[in-house]
Parts: C-alpha cells; structure tokens; sequence
C-alpha cells in the first residue's frame, strides 16, 4: 500500500512544481513513538524533579525556622532559670512540710504539731485567733 503511494507521487511530479511527501514506514512511527515517550518521559522526570526540590527547599525553610524558634525560647528560658529552681525548692519544701501535717477528724482542716517557745505562746495565740482564712 505504502509502496503503491509512492509510485503514484513520482508519477506525479511535474517538471514546474515537484512536490515531495514523506511517507513514514512502521519502524520509523515506532522509533518516533517511542522517542516522544521518553520525551514525555524525560519531562515529567524534569517535572517530577523540580516539585521534588521545592518541597526540599520547604521542609528546609521549616526546618531552619523551628531550630531559630527553639533556640530563641531556650535562650529565654536560660535567663529565668535561676528563679524558676529557687520557686520550685520552695514549693517542694512547703509541700513537704504540709505532708507532716494529719487531716482533722472531719478532714476539714490540717494539724500541725511542732515546738515553740514558752516565750511567744501568747504571740502565736493572738495571731491565731485573728487569722480568718
């Protein structure tokens, strides 16, 4: 069939105008077949590469972001460390010492046993007496 269009384009050919058609065989179709799908390919590996990169280039953004964030807070934190060790020895004294306490008969209240001077008897009754807590 192919070989049959090509006779009747040569016998065609006039001597004011020539014309010329390119015929493609099958291996020719198959070859460029195939070299468009690697084309196709070869671009959506470029494609592929390039989103690729992009969301390296996010992640590493997110990245660095996080690591300046979590140095700017512990840098903050490193200023009020002191106080903060100083606060919790307190609250673990004041809780330690509230666990030698024993709960009253009707739980409502603690009470505390301890060693005072005969001296400041009066003192600590007084103060006792007008403490409403």
């Amino acid at each position: 069939m192919i070989q049959k269009i090509e006779s009747q384009i040569k016998e065609q050919k006039t001597s004011a105008l020539s014309r010329e058609c390119y015929i493609p065989s099958k291996s020719n179709i198959e070859d460029n077949k195939q070299k468009s799908w690697f084309r196709f390919q070869a671009a959506d590996r470029r494609e592929m590469a390039v989103g690729v990169m992009q969301r390296l280039e996010d992640l590493n953004t997110v990245l660095g972001q996080t690591n300046d964030h979590r140095h700017r807070v512990l840098v903050a934190a490193a200023k009020n460390i002191k106080v903060w060790f100083i606060k919790v020895r307190k609250i673990k004294a004041i809780y330690h010492t509230l666990n030698f306490f024993n709960l009253d008969v009707t739980q409502k209240c603690l009470i505390a046993e301890c060693w005072i001077p005969t001296v400041d008897v009066e003192a600590i009754q007084v103060i006792s007496l007008n403490y409403k807590g």
